[in-house]
């Protein structure tokens, strides 16, 4: 966890050039990874619109992958936007049905649907 942890930090720790007029809030490499990373990050700074855009940008830049999407899931359910976690979770499990964490999170919102 400390390594992740680490590794995110040397990640958004680098300079990125100021953004030009005319181009997307997210600059980055094309890179999934870099991208599902950010999601978190900013996740973690409020910033849950930006997190949302990164998370997408993670799944248009690898499409194959069940990961960002189930991330995605768990952040609308920390979010209490149970509907978008359900269509993410379910997304994620088309992907990769045995995805734990999509698992985990479509379960958590429809048990907690019932109980309510």
């Amino acid at each position: 966890m400390l390594i992740v942890l680490a590794f995110c930090v040397s990640i958004l720790a680098v300079p990125q050039p100021a953004a030009r007029q005319g181009t997307p809030a997210l600059e980055g490499p094309d890179d999934a990874p870099y991208y599902f990373l950010l999601g978190r990050y900013l996740e973690g700074e409020g910033k849950v619109d930006e997190a949302v855009s990164a998370l997408r940008k993670a799944i248009e830049l690898d499409p194959k992958s069940a990961e960002p999407r189930a991330e995605l899931a768990a952040l609308f359910a920390r979010q209490d936007k149970a509907p978008e976690a359900v269509d993410a979770a379910q997304d994620a499990l088309k992907v990769d049905p045995r995805n734990r964490e999509a698992n985990r999170v479509l379960g958590s919102v429809l048990a907690t649907a019932r109980g309510t």
